[in-house]
């Protein structure tokens, strides 16, 4: 049903001897731990800013016009802009564990059996089915919130001036008060699945990652004897 993707073929729990019940708990301790130890380390200063593959940067599409910047040695204008954009990302993350305490706890038996044997993101999929709605609703209005407090806004209007001053190009890529901030929603969500991605990887593969009987059980059955 979930996690027909390339990792797939990867070594599965053996489910033989799990009660029904103990699968489901299994499986939801899984994504409650991955959740917390992703919007852990996400929702802290750095958490986006000081990870290339989820780094919030600059729109590809003002790209070209800010290569404008740096040949003229303003690259600081560009940094203040992404640096501000990672922050506000960095805000609203922790919004996201009592979504996804709801969207697991709604979690039925053949989810979990599924998601059990499906990919090393099976989890990360169906969080990302269930819940990345509610997740880019909530986080919204905070990513609203704090690109104002961050200076988001001010940084572009500071990055578009400078364009104009060198080049005369009219930016209009962005309306300040909708695209923006649905662009850092889009991207602070993506990260955050990136994240538990990661950490339901290191949950199926690394014993030392499991913390609790229940996740040794029905994960420890499908490590190397």
């Amino acid at each position: 049903m979930f996690g027909g993707g390339a990792n797939s073929t990867d070594a599965k729990p053996d489910l033989e001897g799990l009660t029904e019940t103990e699968m489901g708990n299994g499986l939801k301790a899984a994504l409650q731990l991955g959740a917390k130890r992703a919007i852990a380390e996400l929702g802290r200063q750095g958490g986006f800013s000081s990870r290339p593959q989820i780094r919030i940067e600059t729109p590809a599409t003002l790209k070209p016009l800010v290569k404008l910047l740096h040949a003229i040695g303003k690259e600081e204008i560009e940094e203040s802009f992404v640096a501000s954009m990672n922050s506000a990302a960095e805000k609203a993350v922790p919004a996201a564990l009592e979504i996804f305490a709801r969207a697991i706890s709604k979690m039925s038996i053949a989810d979990a059996r599924n998601l059990l044997l499906g990919g090393q993101d099976a989890a990360t999929q169906y969080l990302q089915l269930n819940a990345r709605g509610e997740l880019e609703k909530a986080f919204a209005p905070i990513i609203a919130r704090h690109t104002r407090q961050a200076g988001v806004s001010g940084a572009y209007k500071s990055l578009i001036g400078a364009i104009r001053q060198q080049g005369g190009l009219a930016a209009s890529w962005i309306d300040l008060d909708r695209d923006l901030d649905a662009y850092v929603t889009e991207k602070a969500v993506d990260g955050l699945f990136v994240m538990m991605a990661q950490e339901e990887a290191r949950i199926r593969t690394d014993p030392a990652a499991r913390a609790g009987e229940i996740l040794q059980r029905v994960f420890g059955s499908s490590d190397p004897s």
